[in-house]
């Protein structure tokens, strides 16, 4: 495998592993703190608004100079963030330093996910984007693991850890291959932005995956105090294991999921996944024992594995001559969805309990399903584009983004393509 394949997996790994470090010790920096369940669940929120929005022109950013540069510029200030987090004396610094966090990170995971579209060809794609959602996952699992784990301690060591392992992705990335881009002007890089907008596959996988995020992060963020609370009475390292169900489930899974999506298709693939972890969802609604509960979320995080896998992939195709501005945008929107889950939930869990949180859950990725679906066609004509091209290849090749010079060696085009850019 390309190494830097495996470096930029470890990138995509460390943001879901340090936004989701908090998950499981929330009560117990709450208490450090001295303050109320209303306040300490905005440390979900102050990770992941300034994450969505940022993330929404780093795509944009790394087509126009540099996705390598881009990516350890972001990992720098991830690091600072963890920095903060773990020194913080207070609530107030301790948010801050869940920002920093979350605007490093934004300028990372499309830039990474672009990258890798960039090294492999379309028929491993999916392959590819599958084993991108296996370390996507890890990160779920691992976070809220070593969260519990870490808070039995002292909860500032989960911090520190993602401390240093931010400044090992930027070693990683410091020894690999140069990605340049064409220098462009603010006009191009808001060009791109307006043509992902305004594109309708761009929007609808988006939207997509801004309802299965926004279930997710309504679910993750009253877990906690569901399970810890009468009758389930839970330790942090038991809530740790259950939410980390979900992440074990879709790092077996997503590889597998992958393969389907390039085999059966991306959308009928991820609206498949996302069908049968809305049924997951509203069985969780009816299920009493923590045992069930967790093998629930085992099933979906399994289940969900199949909607990533498709939506992700399109979101890097449906653009191919900007795919770090559609990735971008995907990233933004679907993360958007995560960050105000605890918000739009928060009326529920508090008027009616958890039941009515898992069913409503259920709704929105049914929705999500739907939207997948409406790309269907827009996926069988790029499918019969790309063999018409095949049969047909271009008399010339115009000179593009990738072939610029770079801070370091430039990489080799990706598998079947050319160098240049086509048009966006």
């Amino acid at each position: 495998m390309d190494r830097r394949i495996a470096f930029i997996g470890f990138a995509v790994f460390l943001g879901p592993f340090g936004g989701n470090t908090v998950l499981s010790m929330l009560h117990t920096i709450r208490n450090e703190f001295h303050t109320t369940p209303e306040v300490i669940v905005l440390s979900i929120t102050f990770f992941m608004l300034p994450y969505a929005f940022f993330m929404l022109f780093s795509g944009a950013v790394s087509d126009l100079w540099d996705r390598r540069k881009t990516i350890m510029a972001g990992l720098a200030t991830y690091a600072a963030g963890c920095l903060v987090c773990g020194l913080a004396s207070g609530i107030v610094p301790f948010l801050a330093g869940r920002l920093v966090q979350g605007l490093g990170f934004a300028f990372v995971n499309p830039v990474a996910l672009a990258f890798a579209a960039d090294i492999v060809g379309p028929s491993r794609r999916g392959e590819v984007m599958g084993w991108m959602g296996s370390m996507t996952t890890l990160g779920t699992a691992a976070g809220p693991l070593l969260g519990g784990v870490a808070s039995e301690f002292d909860w500032r060591l989960a911090f520190l850890i993602n401390l240093g392992a931010a400044l090992g992705a930027i070693a990683m990335f410091a020894s690999c291959c140069s990605v340049p881009s064409a220098s462009g002007d603010r006009g191009e890089f808001f060009r791109l932005l307006k043509a992902a907008a305004q594109d309708r596959g761009v929007m609808a996988v988006s939207l997509s995956a801004a309802l299965a995020f926004l279930a997710y992060g309504g679910v993750l963020a009253f877990l906690s105090t569901y399970l810890t609370s009468a009758p389930f009475r839970l330790s942090d390292a038991q809530v740790g294991m259950v939410i980390s169900g979900s992440g074990v489930a879709g790092i077996l899974a997503s590889p597998l999921a992958g393969r389907a999506a390039d085999r059966f298709g991306r959308s009928a693939v991820s609206a498949a996944g996302l069908l049968a972890a809305a049924a997951c969802y509203g069985a969780m609604a009816f299920t009493g024992g923590w045992l069930a509960l967790g093998a629930m979320f085992f099933a979906m995080g399994a289940m969900m594995a199949f909607g990533w896998a498709g939506l992700v992939t399109l979101s890097v195709e449906l653009m191919p001559g900007a795919r770090g501005t559609s990735s971008s945008v995907f990233n933004s929107v679907r993360f958007l969805g995560f960050a105000v889950a605890p918000q739009v939930f928060t009326v529920v869990f508090l008027a009616r309990g958890m039941g009515p949180v898992f069913l409503l859950s259920a709704a929105f990725v049914v929705g999500a399903a739907v939207l997948a679906l409406g790309v269907l066609g827009r996926e069988k004509a790029m499918k019969r584009s790309e063999a018409a091209r095949a049969q047909a290849p271009p008399a010339g090749v115009s000179p593009g983004p990738q072939a610029g010079a770079g801070g370091g060696p430039p990489c080799p085009p990706p598998p079947g393509s050319g160098p240049g850019r086509p048009p966006v």
